[in-house]
């Protein structure tokens, strides 16, 4: 073997050996006497619209699901507190309803739990921010805007102008009620509106 090549494998040897020797001093070494702690804090983000969380196919997934993380901190017996950091204008009543009683439920647990409120904790945002012990927030913040409302796109006058008619065969009287191709009836605005109302009452219920 040449000096020279003899010279590059003792080099590429005290390379590995130097990265090896690192390796071993970095890791965290086992201490018996020192018990390890149980006692942690956990923390949630609700982030954007709150509703159902599906796949591209629309399929419901409980990936990054506030709900679902919620419940895996009730069951924890390590995690002692959680935080829950909202950025959010709101979304589905039924999904901030679900979301609110469940952190409820983690409080009953005898967990703390501790609300930070990003730029925007508005509606289902602001109502699942109440069921914390503690809410921080900043002057700057969008929060409140306590109310309900259902919307939906009317395409009737574009469907009679292109001649367009949807043939529905249905077994109830309000089956296809929130159509986009027909009026709303005199009867079915005023279902709605039971809906919104009563949906806006649990609403006062919870944030008042």
């Amino acid at each position: 073997m040449s000096k020279k090549a003899l010279i590059g494998l003792i080099v590429i040897v005290l390379i590995i050996g130097t990265s090896i020797a690192s390796i071993f001093l970095t890791m965290p070494q086992e201490n018996k006497n020192v018990p390890l702690t149980s006692n942690t804090i956990g923390v949630i983000t609700i982030e954007g619209i709150i509703g159902e969380t599906t796949n591209l196919l629309g399929i419901p997934q409980n990936l990054n699901d506030p709900v679902e993380q919620i419940r895996k901190a009730q069951e924890d017996n390590t995690v002692k507190a959680v935080i829950i950091k909202i950025n959010s204008p709101g979304g589905s009543a039924a999904k901030s309803i679900e979301i609110y009683k469940e952190i409820k439920k983690l409080k009953e647990t005898g967990k703390k739990v501790i609300v930070s409120m990003g730029d925007t904790a508005a509606s289902g945002g602001y109502m699942a921010a109440c069921a914390g012990d503690i809410i921080v927030a900043n002057p700057a913040i969008i929060t409140g805007s306590i109310g309900v409302i259902m919307q939906y796109t009317n395409y009737k006058e574009l469907y009679d102008k292109l001649g367009l008619k949807e043939v529905t065969i249905k077994s109830g009287v309000h089956k296809d009620m929130g159509s986009p191709t027909r009026d709303l009836t005199p009867e079915e605005k005023k279902i709605l509106q039971g809906i919104i109302d009563d949906t806006f009452q649990q609403f006062l219920e919870i944030v008042s």
